[in-house]
């Protein structure tokens, strides 16, 4: 049984997962790890909505920007 993931949570994840590979590769440290805070954060609302719940409002605010 797939679970029904929203297009627009699935989007943002591939979209923070990119802004963590391009924080890896620009050689300024302290990018990093706002974007793998931001990459675990989507993981997480990705995983709770694949095993039924709902897309948690709070950890999309709660993302943390890059310096």
């Amino acid at each position: 049984m797939a679970a029904d993931i929203p297009q627009d949570a699935l989007a943002e994840l591939e979209k923070v997962v990119a802004d963590l590979l391009e924080a890896a590769t620009s050689g300024v440290v302290t990018q990093v790890v706002p974007a793998a805070t931001n990459v675990l954060t989507d993981l997480v609302d990705v995983l709770t909505v694949a095993l039924g719940g709902a897309l948690p409002e709070p950890s999309r605010s709660a993302r943390t920007p890059a310096p």
